[in-house]
């Protein structure tokens, strides 16, 4: 057997007690030094000494016995014999706090007062429309009360009232005396009664009419033409424009009667500007 050899046991040893001590940083070494990396393990010489493995804090340590331990690191060791990594607090410099608070422009606002219960739609108020009540036709004998209609979806046709004595307004389009084409609707006849335009043909150019509303006075429209159209060719689009001057637009039935389809084939049509 070598040397090498016949030391083995001893050898293992002396590995294990210099990795302990290496770990601990000694036993008069309160604080390890973090800094330095080992650059050996250690091993036993031919003599039999062991030579400790080496750092740059022990190698100097070994050079000067009586030289004070190394600073300790950033880093501390707990109660519970781990390192504490936590982070040394850094003071900060206190930061002045503003005395008032800064203003923007220089315009006083009055304070706003903040009701008890959130807005509604119904506080805010909305105008009135104005809308016709009423029509009068001294020349063809129509005097009668106007109720706001729209269109009957299922024949695509300006709705009419029941009542063969009220002429029928349509609400989606201008009021009489507002932009663009106001059209009052009657029947010529109902249910074999003569209705509120039944002598609407016998209206003139020139002639005056009257239209009441809800809100103020009644309007003079002055009659410019009057037209008799087959229902089929009836300007649809232009008597109901919502563009242009105002308008007063009166449509009734009008020309032969189909018994068969118990309908007219016509209509009368008279337009009116305001007098």
């Amino acid at each position: 057997m070598t040397r090498g050899t016949r030391n083995g046991p001893a050898t293992l040893i002396a590995v294990l007690m210099l990795a302990v001590v290496a770990c601990t940083g000694g036993a008069d070494d309160s604080t390890p030094d973090r800094s330095s990396s080992f650059t050996a393990t250690g091993s036993i010489d031919e003599s039999g000494t062991t030579n400790r493995p080496t750092s740059a804090a022990a190698g100097e340590a070994a050079a000067n016995p009586g030289a004070p331990p190394p600073p300790a690191g950033p880093s501390r060791i707990g109660d519970d014999g781990r390192a504490d990594t936590r982070s040394r607090s850094v003071p900060v410099a206190p930061v002045e706090r503003p005395t008032s608070i800064p203003t923007v422009g220089t315009t006083d606002v009055a304070p706003v007062e903040l009701g008890s219960r959130p807005a509604l739609l119904g506080d805010v108020e909305h105008p009135p429309r104005v809308m016709p009540t009423g029509v009068r036709v001294p020349s063809a004998g129509v005097a009668g009360e106007v109720v706001p209609v729209g269109v009957r979806r299922a024949e695509d046709e300006l709705a009419v009232p029941p009542d063969g004595m009220v002429a029928a307004w349509y609400e989606f389009g201008p009021a009489p005396g507002e932009t663009g084409s106001a059209v009052l609707a009657g029947h010529v006849d109902y249910d074999g009664e003569p209705g509120i335009f039944h002598r609407l043909a016998d209206v003139s150019p020139g002639d005056e009419l009257a239209v009441e509303y809800n809100e103020g006075p009644s309007r003079t429209f002055r009659v410019i033409e009057v037209v008799t159209y087959d229902k089929l060719d009836l300007p649809v689009a232009d008597l109901f424009r919502r563009d242009g001057d105002p308008r007063l637009v009166l449509i009734t039935c009008g020309g032969s009667f189909d018994a068969e389809e118990r309908s007219y084939l016509s209509n009368v049509v008279v337009y009116a500007e305001p007098a």
